[in-house]
């Protein structure tokens, strides 16, 4: 007569096992899996690409475009947030007609600036995605420098400081590289008369 009543209680508590079972399963089912680690290191930019001056008007009439080159060295700090040390030339040429009406004879007169500073860049999109637009802001010295006038000019002061922002995109196509492209706006202090140029460049970050 008792074999009944612990047939029972053994068959509910089965019924009760598999029911913590199927719950403890569904539940790790559901569960989200873990993000995955990103291991951060630094990044080498190289770049090149030309730029423009827009102000002062006197100074625009006298450069033309320049060439452009970029060394950096990225330093992350997260994944949206980057410091940026980087070493900038910008060589400008004397426009023809400032060549002539200043009776320069040399052959390649110019103006070089050599800019040494570090930038902050911000990814505007979470997470480590392939195409990954950014803005940035930074700032340092800037050596101006005039070349083969053979004429006497005003002279400039060796070392000014600048500031820029801008913005760009990174592409990453590989493992271990991306191209990007940016543009900026820089700034240069130069005792009243300020110069800002335009620089757009292009290149690869390696990782």
């Amino acid at each position: 007569m008792r074999t009944a009543p612990t047939f029972r209680a053994m068959l509910l508590s089965g019924i009760a096992v598999a029911s913590l079972v199927s719950t403890a399963s569904t539940t790790n089912a559901q569960a989200p899996s873990p993000i995955p680690s990103v291991r951060l290191k630094p990044h080498i930019y190289l770049a090149g690409g030309t730029a423009t001056v827009a102000n002062p008007s006197a100074t625009k009439d006298i450069l033309n475009q320049s060439l452009s080159l970029m060394l950096a060295v990225g330093l992350p700090l997260n994944l949206g947030l980057e410091i940026i040390p980087k070493v900038q030339y910008h060589k400008f040429n004397l426009s023809n007609d400032f060549i002539l009406a200043s009776s320069i004879t040399t052959e390649s007169p110019k103006m070089t600036i050599l800019t040494l500073g570090a930038d902050l860049k911000m990814g505007l999109l979470p997470g480590p995605v392939p195409a990954k637009p950014y803005f940035l802001i930074g700032g340092g010295t800037a050596s101006m420098k005039w070349d083969d006038l053979g004429v006497s000019l005003p002279s400039v002061s060796s070392t000014k400081i600048y500031l820029n922002i801008g913005g760009g995109l990174d592409v990453k196509v590989g493992p271990s590289f991306s191209f990007f492209v940016e543009g900026k706006y820089t700034f240069v202090s130069a005792n009243g008369a300020n110069l800002g140029i335009v620089p757009l460049m292009a290149g690869i970050r390696i990782m």
